[in-house]
């Protein structure tokens, strides 16, 4: 039964009454053979038992050495749980499902922080702030044809300066880029030397037109033919449509 007040032998007790109140004492106090602690031989060692389970090693009251913002173990937990996140293993996107794992897992994938090869190596932040300090870097280029404040400005002039590299069709298909192109151009031309002895070959020189050929007709094969279709007749049919 229940008391409100402490069972208290005292000297003028009778045998009985302090057979009764012994009982009582030790009907509050239970059986230390109940005890679920690992200490069950008594109930100090079994509170003792308790405190070190709940406060390590630390020699402070529970609310002293709390770090939490709750100062009770209900309210600590309850507030740990509130920032952990209602049931973590349901939410977690990574292959691990516990706090523990998760934050393993995440950590294998990260890597190494030491191996970046940044300058700053402290966190993934300061390493990604460097590389994007360098790539926006305000400079005109080594040659000082950049006239942009970054490299992505900078690609996307050059982009626009290229053009469509789809003129790769007119080329062999060995042609794959700018570059090559480029030197494909320079094969050709290379075959017109200075003195215009190859393109004489292939043409004939100017100098052996016939000399009813004058002044500008004299000056180039294109104007040459020209001269010649403007001295050709036009000719009509019957209807008044030119034939030729």
């Amino acid at each position: 039964m229940a008391t409100n007040a402490p069972t208290q032998v005292i000297i003028t007790d009778t045998f009985s009454q302090q057979v009764d109140k012994i009982n009582t004492i030790s009907l509050d106090l239970g059986a230390t053979g109940r005890l679920l602690t690992n200490q069950d031989s008594d109930t100090i060692s079994a509170l003792n038992e308790h405190d070190s389970a709940i406060r390590g090693t630390n020699t402070g009251l529970v609310a002293s050495v709390l770090t939490t913002t709750k100062k009770n173990l209900v309210d600590a937990i309850n507030e740990l749980d509130s920032d952990i996140g209602a049931n973590p293993a349901s939410t977690l996107t990574t292959t691990a499902k516990t706090i523990t794992g998760s934050l393993v897992e995440l950590d294998s994938d990260v890597g190494v922080i030491s191996t970046l090869s940044t300058t700053n190596k402290s966190n993934l932040v300061s390493a990604i702030n460097e590389l994007f300090t360098s790539v926006n870097v305000d400079s005109d280029g080594k040659n000082a044809h950049l006239d942009t404040t970054g490299v992505m400005e900078s690609l996307e002039n050059l982009d626009s300066a290229v053009g469509n590299l789809g003129f790769a069709t007119s080329f062999p298909a060995s042609v794959v880029d700018l570059t090559t192109a480029v030197n494909n151009v320079r094969v050709d031309l290379s075959l017109l030397d200075s003195d215009n002895t190859s393109l004489d070959g292939r043409l004939g020189a100017l100098a052996s037109l016939d000399s009813a050929f004058i002044g500008t007709e004299r000056s180039s094969i294109v104007n040459a033919l020209n001269a010649l279709r403007a001295d050709i007749a036009l000719i009509f049919d019957e209807n008044g449509t030119q034939l030729n």
